[in-house]
């Protein structure tokens, strides 16, 4: 076996954007509701969120498929941020005995202003 017949071992790059036949089959038959689902259900990626978002936003100058363009952007925003990993960030420490050598502080002020009121 030559290396010409060999199978090629080499990781294909997933897809940047949605299937071109979903979208071709979306765009013919624009009304059907359940063709934009399973389109919106096969990106997976943020990559293909975003590039089907780009052609959902160019059907927007078409007045017979603007208002289902809009309704679909919502969707795929809403699906991009189901993605999106969220992460807290922790609170800085507060200083730990600050506030208690403010109290000892105030303590010895007092304490040594009624010291010196007893002597005088």
């Amino acid at each position: 076996m030559n290396a010409s017949q060999r199978p090629s071992r080499v990781p294909s790059a997933p897809p940047s954007g949605p299937d071109e036949q979903l979208w071709q089959a979306v765009l013919r038959d624009w009304e059907n509701p359940k063709l934009h689902e399973v389109l919106l259900g096969n990106c997976g990626s943020p990559a293909q969120l975003a590039a089907l978002a780009g052609k959902y936003r160019a059907q927007l100058t078409d007045a017979t498929r603007k208002e289902l363009a809009e309704l679909q952007l919502k969707r795929i925003a809403a699906a991009a941020m189901a993605c999106m990993d969220v992460v807290a960030t922790p609170r800085p420490p507060e200083p730990s005995g600050g506030l208690a050598w403010k109290l000892i502080l105030i303590a010895l002020f007092v304490l040594g202003s009624l010291l010196l009121l007893r002597f005088l």
